[in-house]
C-alpha cells in the first residue's frame, strides 16, 4: 500500500495540475492503466522506478522522469532494496480526488475519474527506453 500527500490540487491551481507524492514500499505496483482525462508524469524523489509506457519500459533513479499521455497504457512498480519517493502530476488536475476516495475505501474512484484498469503491470526484463 502507498501513502501519498497531495501537494497541489485542482482548487489551487484553477484545475491546471495537480501534484501528489507517493512512498511506497519496495515491490509495490500500480494496475496497467489508462487515463482518459489527463497525462501523468512520474518525477523520482528518492529509491528506484519502473514505469511501463506503452511498449516502452524506463528504469528511473532520484531526479528521473516520464510521462504518461493520456490514452496509453502505462503504469509502475517500485525496485531495489529501499522504499521509493516520487511525484506524480497530472495535467489536468482532477485525479487528487481520486487518490483521497481509494484511500477512504472507495473501489469505483479510479472508473469515476476516468482511468480504465487493464490488469496487473506485466512483468519485464531489460529496459528498453
Amino acid at each position: 500500500m502507498s501513502w501519498f500527500t497531495v501537494h497541489a490540487e485542482a482548487t489551487s491551481t484553477d484545475g491546471d495540475f495537480g501534484i501528489v507524492e507517493l512512498r511506497a514500499p519496495v515491490g509495490d505496483a500500480s494496475p496497467l492503466h489508462r487515463h482518459s482525462r489527463e497525462d501523468e508524469t512520474f518525477v523520482v524523489l528518492s529509491g528506484a522506478l519502473e514505469v511501463q509506457v506503452g511498449g516502452a519500459v524506463h528504469r528511473l533513479g532520484p531526479g528521473d522522469a516520464v510521462r504518461g499521455v493520456r490514452g496509453v497504457p502505462h503504469g509502475y512498480r517500485v525496485l531495489g532494496d529501499q522504499p521509493a519517493r516520487f511525484l506524480v502530476v497530472v495535467l489536468p488536475a482532477g485525479l487528487e480526488a481520486a487518490f483521497r476516495a481509494m484511500d477512504a475505501g472507495d473501489d469505483a474512484a479510479l472508473a469515476v475519474a476516468g482511468v480504465e484498469v487493464l490488469g496487473p503491470l506485466p512483468a519485464t526484463g531489460v529496459p528498453t527506453a
